[in-house]
């Protein structure tokens, strides 16, 4: 088949009925419509029987964080996550959803404390975040400590010599009476 100059076209089963595709670099002159028209003539199908729907997948660039209504993050296509050379873009949808999940607790904490009112700089909360980033990535990557490594690290935060894991997480974390009072609605 000859449609498309510098692209495919897909066909995936979908239930009783099957999913039909084109991907290239957008080119203002084509009529995609005609295109996949021409595909389904080829094959036998009767383009007027078909249910046209879709969008244009972006790749390749990024959408500035000014633009997004407050509370939105993007993940997929609408991130810009398709491999430019195949439009492919599952896996980076998978990736950039459980990113984006994994993210939610970690933003809700933040956000638990500033409104506690720990005082914590634009510096904190990217510092914070940093940790949690790298602590997370190597238990994905299946780091073990050993007894003596723990015993180790722990004989060091006891000491006060560390204050993070080796993963950049914080280990201990100072509280004066007041603020334990609070934690725990001794107090209001």
């Amino acid at each position: 088949f000859d449609f498309l100059k510098d692209g495919y076209i897909w066909v995936f089963p979908h239930g009783d009925t099957v999913c039909v595709g084109a991907a290239e670099h957008f080119r203002k002159h084509v009529n995609y419509r005609d295109v996949l028209s021409s595909f389904l003539r080829e094959l036998g199908v009767d383009p007027d029987c078909a249910r046209y729907i879709g969008a244009f997948l972006p790749c390749g660039y990024t959408v500035a964080q000014e633009k997004l209504p407050r509370h939105v993050m993007l993940i997929g296509d609408a991130a810009g996550f398709t491999d430019p050379i195949t439009g492919e873009g599952l896996y980076m949808a998978l990736r950039s959803g459980i990113d984006a999940a994994q993210a939610v607790p970690l933003l809700e904490e933040l956000v638990e404390k500033l409104r506690e009112g720990t005082g914590l700089s634009a510096a904190d909360v990217w510092e914070r975040l940093a940790a949690t980033v790298a602590c997370k990535a190597a238990i994905k990557a299946g780091w073990e400590s050993g007894a003596a490594e723990l015993t180790a690290l722990a004989r060091r935060v006891v000491s006060g010599e560390i204050t993070h894991c080796p993963h950049g997480r914080p280990v201990m974390q100072r509280f004066t009476r007041a603020e334990l009072d609070k934690r725990f609605g001794r107090i209001t």
